[in-house]
């Protein structure tokens, strides 16, 4: 893969396997229209790439992904959220159809807290090896939204429904080994031993026939997830319909202001 510089990703080639790391560790990665088009386009450079077998998501800083930026939603409360919805959101369904489709693995390798959003890319992901200390959660209902990225899908797809709606409708956090017990998580490792087993647990992938790993992450996409593009549809009008709703700028007040929401 060509070397190029990105504002708000960066990029690594060891061997077979391309990282791409989410680098805005001032907002704890939090995703805006930089980092999503830089993904996007790294993602594409790799499905034509033969010196790529196998992808690592991960982030720099303290966690993974805190999701959505909630700041940039406060300011734009104030003029019109659409506007700061919509390309986020668009950018956001692409990137789990990226995933989806690239004929490659993708690992997220997961460490801190991946919220809202951040949650949802792992779950994108083909495999996730995550941190002990990893933290995660669908905060969404705390602004009273509800999970974008195709987290309801995806979880759906993996728990019974009591299970997928604990999770979503109580936005309480999660620990990495409960998410493990779920068989959500592929493998744990220590906080210093992340990157080696993540190196691992990529390079047995990388080892592998790759039309075999192309055609059998086809089939399961197929099986598995023949609903998604349209469950993405759905989820964009619910979101931008929520985010009109007053419940919405009151999450986002008490989150700001460290104090228990008062919804409608």
């Amino acid at each position: 893969m060509d070397k190029k510089q990105y504002r708000k990703i960066l990029t690594e080639q060891k061997e077979s396997i391309t990282y791409i790391m989410m680098n805005a560790p001032e907002t704890l990665n939090a995703f805006d229209e930089i980092m999503l088009d830089e993904m996007l386009e790294v993602i594409d450079l790799c499905k034509n790439d033969p010196s790529c077998r196998v992808v690592v998501i991960k982030g720099h800083g303290k966690g993974f992904s805190a999701g959505g930026d909630i700041m940039g939603m406060k300011h734009h409360l104030e003029t019109d959220i659409s506007e700061f919805f919509r390309p986020v959101l668009l950018r956001v369904n692409q990137l789990a159809l990226a995933i989806r489709a690239l004929p490659k693995p993708v690992i997220a390798s997961v460490h801190g807290a991946a919220a809202g959003a951040g949650f949802n890319l792992a779950l994108c992901c083909d495999f996730i090896v995550a941190s002990k200390k990893a933290k995660f959660v669908q905060a969404f209902v705390n602004l009273g939204l509800i999970p974008d990225m195709g987290g309801t899908y995806f979880l759906s797809r993996a728990l019974p429904p009591s299970k997928t709606m604990e999770l979503t409708m109580l936005g309480e956090v999660i620990s990495a080994e409960s998410l493990e017990a779920l068989s959500i998580i592929n493998r744990l490792a220590d906080d210093e031993d992340l990157e080696q087993e993540t190196l691992t647990f990529a390079k047995k992938l990388a080892a592998k026939p790759k039309e075999s790993l192309s055609t059998s992450k086809s089939m399961i996409n197929k099986i598995s997830y023949p609903e998604l593009t349209g469950l993405l549809e759905a989820e964009f009008d619910y979101q931008m319909y929520l985010a009109k709703q007053p419940d919405f700028a009151e999450g986002i007040a008490s989150f700001i202001e460290k104090r228990p929401p008062k919804f409608s």
